[in-house]
């Protein structure tokens, strides 16, 4: 079980590995202290950091969260599950973990003993904090099927449980949240996928959006499933990764069942009611190519909230799934694309809505470059080039914006001239750092040359 750490507070990553004897070892993973272009393949520094024998049996599950990041002092939490049917939270810090030397010298403790040593076996764990409501979401998956959930103010950590839930005939394999604890995933070996929505203390299930912007197979495979090993989400939880193993039975013997043993499933997950009011879209007044009126409102709702997620400096920027959706609407609802492109501008940049034509709403933009994060225009770049230009190719966009241009381009002047701006200022602020970083080093050398 691997935990992504806040990384303007730690330097390394962290590792978890439980064993059948019960014990986890934690590693640190340290990063680079620099990254060279001609060397690829640098060999990362990994130490042990601590054990710890959280179980008396096999440990069958574990998952990260981490709040806090920031704070000063991070908080560092680890959720496992055994065989034995307990679940335990541990915790540590920033500085524990750092000045954790001695190995046996565990910097992580006990928590919270969160279900004590019962007959039905833990198979699975999604474990999930939410830094705006300041509160830890956990899932349970069990050996019979059912699953539990569990809630906590992270000012009390004080554990409890919300709800309790028979979802399935075999064994949980997969939980997942999505949208910061709203919603949840779950699998099981018995080839069921569900999705339920957390509201208050009462969990429902909803079902899963059938409707896709654009879905294609690049693969000729068979669609017959055994059952559901895992589930995951993608990084702006607009899609939901399922893995699926096949029914050899059904196979071809002499071709498919010994090629094919399993299968990656990716579904839509961007009209997923979120369990927030999400008012319905202005531009779309009809169902349009399959989508209802309201279906539209979820994805533009959960499209600006994956945006949004994204200002936050710890939250790695991988923008795939967002990328993937808009094009996909782009080749058949372009309008639709447009209006949430231009109300995340509109918001992110001027800090309103203005409900304005795109060519009014560009020169204001442009005007409010010095005063945005950088993680905004490294974001505006991205879909400028990856969506609103994508007709484009990477080298007819730099000689466009050199000023190699032909007439009757209204269309794509406009995101030229953000694009040009937006990559401008950060060229300016590169510049700059870097002219700053080599005087704070020419001044630091000359003092310690002054003072030998």
């Amino acid at each position: 079980s691997e935990g992504s750490s806040c990384e303007n507070m730690l330097r390394f990553s962290l590792l978890a590995i439980g064993s059948k004897s019960g014990s986890v070892s934690i590693w640190k993973v340290h990063a680079p202290e620099c990254y060279h272009i001609e060397r690829g393949n640098v060999t990362p520094n990994v130490e042990l950091a601590a054990i710890i024998q959280p179980h008396s049996s096999w440990v069958s599950t574990m998952s990260w969260g981490i709040f806090g990041c920031d704070s000063s002092i991070p908080q560092v939490v680890l959720a496992t599950g055994s065989c034995d049917g307990s679940v335990k939270i541990w915790m540590s810090n920033k500085e524990d973990l750092q000045k954790s030397a001695e190995v046996y010298k565990s910097s992580f403790f006990l928590l919270k003993e969160v279900v004590a040593v019962n007959p039905v076996p833990v198979s699975t764990l999604s474990f999930v904090v939410n830094n705006h409501s300041n509160t830890m979401h956990l899932a349970i998956g069990k050996g019979s099927g059912s699953f539990e959930v569990w809630k906590s103010d992270i000012s009390t950590r004080k554990f409890e449980q919300v709800a309790s839930t028979n979802a399935h005939d075999q064994v949980v394999t997969g939980l997942a949240w999505s949208y910061d604890g709203r919603c949840l995933y779950s699998c099981s070996q018995d080839n069921y996928v569900r999705n339920w929505i957390l509201c208050e203390n009462t969990i429902s299930e909803m079902p899963i959006p059938s409707n896709t912007p654009g879905l294609s197979s690049t693969t000729d495979i068979p669609d017959d499933f055994l059952s559901c090993l895992g589930v995951a989400l993608s990084p702006g939880n607009l899609a939901v990764a399922l893995v699926r193993s096949f029914n050899v039975e059904l196979l071809n013997p002499m071709y498919q069942a010994r090629s094919q043993k399993a299968a990656v499933e990716f579904l839509w997950n961007g009209a997923q009611q979120s369990g927030e009011s999400e008012d319905s879209s202005e531009t779309i007044t009809e169902a349009i190519l399959g989508f209802s009126k309201n279906e539209f409102a979820y994805w533009e709702f959960n499209l600006l909230w994956s945006l949004k997620e994204f200002k936050d400096l710890n939250k790695p920027l991988v923008l795939w799934d967002m990328i993937a959706a808009m094009l996909a609407f782009k080749q058949s609802m372009p309008e639709f694309v447009e209006l949430v492109i231009t109300k995340w501008l509109s918001v992110s940049y001027l800090g309103f809505h203005a409900d304005i034509p795109m060519e009014d709403l560009v020169p204001k933009i442009s005007k409010s470059f010095s005063a945005v994060p950088s993680r905004l225009l490294h974001i505006l770049n991205v879909i400028s080039r990856r969506v609103m230009l994508s007709e484009l190719e990477t080298e007819e966009i730099n000689r466009k914006l050199q000023g190699q241009r032909t007439d009757n381009e209204e269309e794509i002047d406009l995101w030229l001239k953000l694009l040009e701006g937006s990559e401008r200022e950060l060229r300016e602020r590169l510049v700059g750092l870097s002219l700053s970083a080599y005087l704070i080093a020419e001044s630091s050398l000359g003092t310690d040359l002054s003072s030998t």
